[in-house]
């Protein structure tokens, strides 16, 4: 059965800066992620009685264009501006449906390594993604297929959205892709 645990990602988050041996994961990631994809303004909170924990299941805020860079980054396996910046297994494994959802999820089909996975209605098919779902309404959709990444910001934190995203995708964004 799948439960969603943010707790497991601040987990994995606490992980990689221990191990990584830099003082938070903030650092750590302005090192190897953020400074490779020129992403300079940013902020991402840690705990408040842990400083040194990053609150690494949200809490980041980016701009639009540098979520953008991120789901292009995964897109490329790992690859930004021809530097690896991701290893090319962890970026190919990440994407690939390791829970597999049985019901009723919208156009998500699964998880992958904080991905989720899915299908949208696209001319007489349907076509693949990986999607990272921020709260409030942020999104990031990627289209292997397209070779599109598609971005949402919004500031619904504690409404309902006005839009769904899920149709908005389908009905105008590939709708508009042109071969």
């Amino acid at each position: 059965a799948f439960h969603y645990n943010s707790g497991d990602t601040n987990l994995l988050g606490e992980i990689v800066r221990r191990e990584s041996g830099a003082e938070t994961l903030v650092a750590f990631a302005h090192e190897v992620l953020f400074g490779p994809l020129q992403i300079e303004s940013y902020t991402w909170n840690r705990f408040p009685l842990a400083p040194e924990v990053t609150f690494s299941s949200g809490g980041a805020y980016l701009r639009p264009r540098d979520l953008a860079k991120l789901g292009a980054l995964y897109l490329n396996g790992g690859v930004w501006n021809g530097q690896r910046v991701v290893p090319e297994a962890w970026a190919e494994a990440s994407v690939i449906e390791s829970m597999h959802f049985q019901g009723s999820y919208g156009s998500v089909t699964g998880y992958g390594f904080n991905w989720w996975l899915g299908r949208s209605a696209f001319r007489d098919t349907a076509v693949e993604y990986f999607r990272a779902s921020g709260w409030g309404g942020q999104e990031v959709f990627a289209f292997p297929e397209l070779a599109l990444v598609v971005v949402f910001t919004a500031g619904g934190y504690y409404d309902d959205p006005a839009l769904d995203v899920d149709d908005l995708i389908e009905d105008f964004i590939l709708q508009a892709v042109r071969d």
